[in-house]
């Protein structure tokens, strides 16, 4: 009875090791992600790296950078590329949607990422539509938005890392049901506090 309580602990340790691992690969190339009035006013910042800067300063950087290409008359400023990454952007009622993540992310995952987003923001916040009023603990919650946003993205990017470790062999077949089933639950959370 003793070997098959230490069996299901290591299938167990096997597992949680997975789930940490994906949780690790969970937003591979996206780096920030940030809502920002138009006023460069940063009213919502989640970082998913180590990489820290301020945002006050990246803020402005973006309000200034919408407002210099809408004065010049060249359209919409949509994305923004650097030696080691990319900005992208969606801009709707003077708030700014903005991703930075790793050069090599799809461009179009992040835009249709950027429009939920929006959709999302506009559904919670429709106060931030008219008159704002200034206030930033109007967004006290507003981190579970871009959980919700972007859990279907880490689901999907996890769910890709265990059928990996299934084909290389590195756990069973259970222990990666197992492993997707306590993702989905983790996600359908998220979604149930919006």
């Amino acid at each position: 009875m003793r070997s098959i309580d230490a069996k299901d602990d290591l299938i167990e340790k096997n597992q949680q090791n997975t789930i940490k691992n994906a949780r690790m690969q969970s937003l591979d190339g996206i780096l920030q992600v940030l809502v920002i009035h138009r006023n460069g006013e940063c009213l919502i910042r989640k970082s998913f790296t180590e990489l820290d800067f301020n945002e006050d300063l990246f803020s402005g950087f973006v309000s200034a950078a919408f407002t210099f290409a809408k004065d010049l008359g060249i359209g919409e400023l949509q994305v923004l590329i650097t030696k080691k990454v990319k900005i992208c952007y969606l801009e709707e009622n003077d708030i700014i949607f903005t991703v930075m993540a790793n050069k090599n992310v799809d461009d179009n995952l992040i835009k249709n990422r950027l429009k939920l987003l929006k959709e999302y923001f506009f559904s919670r916040y429709k106060e931030v539509s008219g008159k704002w009023n200034g206030n930033l603990k109007d967004f006290r919650d507003s981190h579970e938005i871009i959980d919700i946003v972007f859990g279907d993205w880490q689901l999907d990017k996890n769910v890709k890392f265990i059928i990996n470790q299934l084909r290389e062999k590195k756990m069973t077949a259970i222990e990666a049901a197992k492993a997707i089933i306590e993702l989905s639950r983790k996600i359908s959370k998220l979604s149930q506090k919006t």
